[in-house]
């Protein structure tokens, strides 16, 4: 079949799907090796029927659209993704950003990025400052196997390190560190697409804040000097509370392009 009759079957069967005429273009784009513009353009060109048949029947059981091309752009580079990473968010950027601006401001030297999922944050931070030395941790070998993928496929160096939090973390002389943890509270109803990426990465806790407390006390029992974390728009009280009740630091929190809150700082102020 062409191009066109594949989108128009898709809006048709993917009624639900707002963005199916977009996946099918880029879906296609990859296939054929072409340009999103190009598949646009050439709309009568024919595809591969098997391609867009296995599209269709995958969509249809709501599985994300990024593991069926296997990628996902975050911060302009492509990663690689599967089932067993949680699929990187564009809001996850603003994280970077922060980071960045905050390893600046403090001199990092090391970075230490827990809860690593794909690698995203921890291999975007090692392109944007090649000389900052990265090391990515995450309870899940699965997940870190994709995490090595992205690093090879960005060509750069990262350790990697199978922890639970800080359990295996022995160097205590990281000046920064990231996180992206799991902060959705147990049993929260998500969308069924939502559902396909691994619970691991997505629910934390009863309270859906746990993770990101123990993160926050090891970061003020480790020698780090400053902390970037992502959470959600709904944990800035709670969280709030717990920063000041820590030692002195200089804190903060961020948004999302949405206007939630999405994130905090620390900065310890005897670093």
């Amino acid at each position: 079949m062409t191009i066109k009759e594949a989108i128009n079957i898709a809006k048709s069967e993917l009624p639900g799907i707002d963005t199916a005429a977009k996946e099918c273009t880029w879906l296609f784009a990859k296939n054929l090796s072409m340009s999103a513009a190009s598949v646009i353009a050439n709309d009568d060109a024919r595809i591969d029927d098997a391609v867009f048949e296995s599209f269709l029947e995958q969509r249809k059981r709501d599985i994300p659209f990024e593991y069926i091309v296997n990628e996902a752009c975050f911060y302009g580079y492509d990663f690689f993704v599967d089932n067993r990473c949680l699929i990187p968010r564009p809001e996850t950027e603003l994280l970077v950003e922060l980071a960045k601006r905050v390893a600046q401001d403090i001199d990092a030297k090391s970075l230490l990025d827990i809860c690593t999922g794909s690698g995203a944050v921890a291999c975007t931070m090692k392109k944007l400052m090649p000389n900052l030395s990265v090391t990515a941790s995450d309870i899940s070998q699965d997940a870190l196997e994709v995490a090595k993928i992205n690093a090879q496929r960005l060509e750069i160096d990262i350790n990697f390190l199978l922890s639970d939090l800080f359990s295996n973390i022995k160097n205590d002389s990281f000046d920064i560190l990231t996180a992206n943890p799991p902060y959705i509270q147990n049993g929260y109803k998500l969308e069924k697409n939502v559902l396909h990426e691994p619970h691991l990465a997505l629910f934390g806790g009863e309270s859906g804040e746990e993770i990101i407390k123990a993160a926050i006390d090891g970061f003020y029992e480790m020698g780090f000097k400053a902390f970037v974390c992502e959470m959600g728009f709904d944990q800035k009280a709670p969280i709030e509370a717990i920063l000041k009740s820590k030692p002195a630091s200089k804190f903060g929190f961020y948004k999302d392009y949405a206007g939630l809150d999405r994130g905090f700082w620390i900065i310890k102020e005897n670093r």
